[in-house]
């Protein structure tokens, strides 16, 4: 079992949202697991005006390299190679 600690925004956030029987918690339809985001992030950029070519999962991308490399102090050589 893998225990996260949350924040009170995101608690909150996770206790208001609809509980169905899934698995998941972001589930897809008929509480299935989600196979794609790209309506749900471009809506997201939307809302927050960000151009029309921001890419959303290629920054989470970038900050988890910085993440790893900065906090748990891992080589950016070792990142690379995966």
């Amino acid at each position: 079992m893998t225990v996260l600690s949350l924040n009170d925004t995101a608690r909150d956030m996770l206790s208001s949202h609809p509980e169905i029987d899934s698995l998941f918690v972001f589930h897809g339809r008929n509480g299935k697991q989600r196979t794609d985001a790209k309506r749900q992030l471009r809506r997201i950029c939307d809302r927050a005006r960000l151009p029309p070519d921001f890419r959303p999962l290629h920054g989470i991308r970038h900050f988890f390299r910085f993440y790893i490399s900065d906090i748990f102090f891992v080589y950016l050589e070792y990142i690379r190679t995966y």
